[in-house]
């Protein structure tokens, strides 16, 4: 027997209809979140790239006219401000160091030099170097930068190891910062739309179902019903379009997992997405109520009170 024989009169219900809209905002809102995330995470991956193809701190990059601070060891803590020395490279690369001063490291404590690489205005567009150090030090204590100078930021910008940087004219952290806050925010969404269409679905009485698993002549499909009781023995099972699949046999509640059995006798078994009537919909004016919904609980309601007239 087709699922799509039958359908619920809940179908037509306002909470229904409202249910799949809301439905279908928070698949989109989660893809957007996902796409996000992922575009984020490639450019955040292309910045780290651009940094260590390009040696982290020791690349410098500039316009003609400005300055940009550096610092680094003090190799002599007897050094005073007449021992430090800078090489550009080449010799006649249009730069110059300017010394700011020694301070206290700021995690150890040890001496540090602090100072800025000016870029002279004629400055030609062009890739230099700068070695900065201590007189009297060997070579290889010194910090040597590679300078990239340009006249404009447009060619800054194509000069960039970033990919981001190059094309977009963007820092790519600051990207890789706002896309991740993006799907931050729309994972936010599609958590608050699910809760609204978990709402809508417990109000029609409705466990959607998670999972399933083959046992031989059975179906078992998973749902979660949380701290409410599942009574019943047995519940009518929906396809997503509330169109009828058959009835389950209720297998008990662990963890607030509710657990049935469906007797493989139908054209549609459950799957994923699917409905299982495990409770009374909640009356409100103008909708009516689907007589199956809450047939398991019914039969065992009646199953008591004729017990008790017995």
């Amino acid at each position: 027997m087709s699922g799509s024989s039958f359908l619920s009169p809940l179908a037509e219900t306002p909470a229904w209809l409202s249910f799949r809209g809301l439905r279908a905002r928070q698949r989109k809102a989660g893809l957007l979140a996902c796409c996000l995330l992922v575009v984020g995470l490639a450019v955040l991956v292309d910045g780290l790239v651009s940094q260590m193809r390009g040696g982290g701190s020791f690349r410098i990059e500039m316009l003609a006219g400005t300055a940009e601070p550096v610092s680094g060891p003090q190799a002599s803590l007897t050094a005073t401000e007449k021992d430090m020395e800078a090489f550009p490279i080449p010799a006649d690369a249009p730069l110059n160091f300017e010394f700011d001063g020694f301070f206290s490291s700021y995690w150890f404590g040890t001496g540090m030099w602090r100072g800025r690489i000016r870029a002279f205005e004629y400055a030609e567009s062009g890739i230099y170097g700068m070695a900065v150090g201590i007189r009297g030090t060997p070579s290889a204590a010194h910090q040597t930068y590679t300078v990239v100078v340009a006249r404009s930021e447009e060619e800054l910008n194509a000069m960039s190891l970033s990919f981001v940087r190059r094309f977009t004219g963007w820092n790519p952290f600051y990207v890789a910062m706002a896309l991740v806050a993006a799907g931050l925010a729309a994972s936010v969404l599609a958590f608050l739309l699910g809760r609204r269409c978990d709402g809508l679905t417990r109000s029609l009485g409705l466990a959607e179902i998670f999972r399933t698993q083959d046992e031989g002549d059975f179906l078992r499909v998973f749902m979660v019903t949380g701290l409410r009781k599942a009574e019943g023995k047995n519940f009518v099972a929906w396809d997503a379009n509330l169109g009828r699949l058959g009835k389950v046999l209720n297998d008990g509640t662990r963890a607030g997992v509710t657990e049935c059995l469906f007797v493989k006798d139908a054209g549609r078994l459950p799957r994923k997405g699917d409905f299982v009537a495990v409770w009374d919909p909640v009356a409100r004016a103008g909708q009516p109520e689907d007589p199956g919904q809450g047939q398991g609980q019914g039969q065992g309601q009646g199953e008591g009170q004729n017990q008790e007239q017995a």
